[in-house]
């Protein structure tokens, strides 16, 4: 499920609270968090605290891998799918 307004928000919070020299236009998905874009182990906590807060979401302890967060574009779809599963959770509510 991809989103391009979630995709969008992704890539300004990378670049607002992470020491990434490149404008959001500029992150490519295939680009990796630690290798291209720099990103330790201190700055992906700080970066899934932006997430959950950011789009009010909830990253459960198991999602969090080298999988999930490898690249801009598996954290784009991972969020999208997360605020995809929130909104069907409200409706259900």
């Amino acid at each position: 499920m991809r989103n391009s307004k979630v995709e969008q928000r992704v890539k300004e919070l990378i670049v607002d609270r992470m020491p990434v020299k490149r404008s959001p236009a500029r992150l490519r998905d295939e680009d990796s968090l630690t290798y291209d874009l720099g990103i330790d182990s201190l700055g992906m906590v700080q970066l899934v605290v932006a997430l959950e807060k950011e789009f009010e979401i909830c990253i459960d302890d198991r999602d969090l891998s080298l999988d999930t967060f490898a690249s801009v574009g598996s954290v784009v779809r991972y969020v999208a799918e997360k605020e995809g599963e929130s909104r069907q959770d409200h409706h259900i509510a």
